[in-house]
């Protein structure tokens, strides 16, 4: 897979346990994303995960 963008990960790795690696070899994690942030962070992404 390409690059995968994790537009939300404090609401689904609430404990750290999670290891977004396994999705892609070039996977950006935020924690958080606003709504006016979100089209600039997804850019170029071959996947997306809210």
């Amino acid at each position: 897979m390409g690059k995968v963008v994790v537009l939300n990960a404090a609401k689904m790795d609430f404990d750290g346990s999670l290891d977004f690696s396994v999705l892609s070899d070039e996977v950006k994690v935020y924690a958080d994303s606003r709504e006016d942030e979100i089209l600039g962070r997804i850019q170029g992404a071959d996947a997306i995960v809210t």
